[in-house]
């Protein structure tokens, strides 16, 4: 039984050095096919105030962030939209509960430009309430 264990023992390092030797290779050869990203942000400026009724905003910090392949420049993930919108209400007997809404997308003679397919909706929620 002693024989047994001392040939286990032998072997071991052995097994334990060519597993670490195996998982060394297969990790290296994904990091070579992984795909170099960079990521592109770009700011908005957003010179409109908004008045709806007794509401008034105005949207703040806009970027627009994608992900493009540094070798290829390939869109990874589509453009996406960020940004602040900070309502007021100007009335002091009328008060709203706002739940979410719906971006429209305008170009310059302000027409609706439609949004693709896979992009989804230009829905949002409201997620914070400051006073």
């Amino acid at each position: 039984m002693t024989r047994s264990v001392v040939r286990v023992l032998r072997w071991a390092p052995a097994l334990l050095a060519l597993g670490i030797a195996a998982c060394g290779q297969q990790h290296s050869q994904s990091a070579a096919t992984a795909v170099q990203s960079v990521e592109k942000s770009f700011q908005l400026t957003a010179n409109t105030a908004m008045k709806v009724d007794f509401l008034s905003g105005q949207l703040q910090g806009l970027t627009v962030t994608e992900r493009v392949d540094s070798k290829t420049g390939n869109v990874l993930d589509p453009p996406e939209l960020r940004g602040t919108l900070r309502l007021t209400n100007d009335s002091r007997d009328q008060s709203a509960r706002l739940i979410g809404g719906s971006f429209v997308f305008l170009d310059a003679k302000g027409q609706v430009l439609p949004i693709a397919k896979e992009r989804g909706t230009a829905n949002f929620t409201f997620s914070t309430y400051e006073t």
